[in-house]
């Protein structure tokens, strides 16, 4: 967080790989003004870290768009958010239900002043169950988004990662 306060730059694509960060760490560093322009955003950790997940429902409430009464609302994290990669480990992830799946449709049915997403890669463990609501969810944004299969493809590895990925063309 420190070279954030320090740089007057503004990022256009984050990207961390095992870095064990911490959640407060992560949502601080998202909240921080130079990071609201970014477009492209990769989380992808391996490792088993000993501490709490990276990836809590609070932060995925925060990247969530909420209908209200007349529109989106534009306090979310990430506003110009257009590609989402994350590639996750058991332990960082903590999410449960559909939370995934409904922060990954608000985003991309976004409208006005939140950009849509354009690009979504999840590899989580979590999608495993194909009965869960996550994977029905995001099979339903998948059929409902009049991608080809070519454009959008969903599909299971042999083990327990799950992958999911979603295009527009």
């Amino acid at each position: 967080m420190n070279f954030l306060l320090r740089s007057a730059c503004s990022l256009a694509r984050l990207e961390l790989h095992d870095t064990g960060v911490q959640v407060n760490e992560f949502i601080d560093c998202l909240q921080h003004k130079s990071v609201r322009g970014i477009t492209e955003l990769v989380v992808h950790d391996s490792c088993d870290w000993m501490w709490d997940p990276v990836i809590t429902p609070q932060l995925v409430q925060l990247l969530t768009l909420m209908r209200g009464g007349n529109d989106l609302n534009t306090s979310c994290l990430l506003p110009a958010l257009k590609a989402l990669d994350l590639g996750l480990g058991k332990s960082c992830w903590a999410c449960s239900n559909d939370s995934l799946s409904k922060m990954t449709e608000s985003r991309w049915q976004a409208a006005n002043s939140v950009a849509r997403l354009e690009h979504v890669h999840l590899d989580l463990h979590l999608l495993a169950d194909k009965s869960g609501p996550d994977h029905l969810r995001l099979e339903k944004l998948r059929e409902g988004s009049g991608l080809s299969t070519n454009a959008s493809s969903y599909s299971t590895n042999p083990g327990p990662s799950t992958q999911f990925h979603l295009q527009r063309p």
